[in-house]
């Protein structure tokens, strides 16, 4: 008994100076948002959004890598707990908590360089005779999700993208001349990426509207999504109070 209670003494004087919670972040490269540094580190201003806010709560956080699609399989089964780049849509609600919101999502289409001429709308796409792949799972904008239940021509220009890899090797193959990514990163990737160099952007933007960190009502109590909504507002306070505004 003597022994029982000194552990349990040991274990709430650990956890008043160490973090007793662990929060499963699932990433993938997104700069400024979601990147791993030269020293392997997960940075980016969602990343330290988060680490703050898991900070406050009490929690470590660990990240989880995945594409789109595979994060937000693992989030609905509660594999992972938290991720960022969540559109609010009615179908998620019976699986999701939201945070933020964190920003206004705007995505670019880039194609190889193959393509004559520039893309310029999405109706423009269904008179090209190639196909894109788009992130599967993943919301485009109203505009979008309409043309791709209403407009059987567009919806067959597009082919599920279900992990990175999907990517290079469909565009190796033929199979897609192109595809959607956040506007700053690709930004970024086609002015320092050995990848993007066969790559062109076109003058087309989707705007999909707030998104947020999703938080998995599966692995998460409401308690603790509670208190994250809170450090969300005390890190939104203090980003404003210092004049930063990502």
């Amino acid at each position: 008994m003597v022994i029982r209670i000194v552990f349990i003494s040991i274990f709430f004087v650990l956890c008043s100076n160490a973090l007793c919670c662990e929060i499963r972040f699932g990433v993938s490269e997104s700069l400024p948002f979601t990147f791993k540094t030269d020293n392997g580190v997960w940075s980016g201003n969602d990343v330290e959004k988060f680490k703050f806010m898991a900070k406050v709560v009490g929690c470590e956080v660990l990240f989880v890598e995945g594409s789109f699609s595979e994060r937000l399989r693992m989030l609905k089964l509660g594999m992972i707990d938290a991720m960022s780049n969540i559109s609010k849509l009615s179908k998620r609600n019976s699986f999701l908590s939201y945070i933020g919101p964190l920003r206004i999502e705007k995505l670019s289409l880039v194609t190889t360089k193959k393509i004559p001429g520039l893309i310029t709308s999405l109706t423009s796409i269904s008179q090209w005779d190639y196909h894109y792949g788009k992130p599967a799972n993943a919301y485009l904008g109203e505009l979008f999700s309409q043309m791709y239940i209403s407009d059987k021509n567009f919806s067959s220009k597009f082919i599920d993208i279900h992990s990175h890899n999907d990517i290079s090797e469909l565009i190796r193959k033929g199979r897609i001349v192109g595809f959607f990514e956040e506007t700053n990163s690709l930004n970024h990737h086609l002015t320092s990426s050995p990848k993007y160099a066969h790559l062109k952007k076109h003058p087309l933007e989707v705007i999909t509207g707030d998104i947020y960190f999703g938080i998995s009502k599966k692995s998460m109590q409401p308690e603790l999504i509670n208190k994250l909504k809170q450090a969300f507002i005390i890190w939104t306070k203090s980003a404003e109070a210092n004049g930063k505004n990502d």
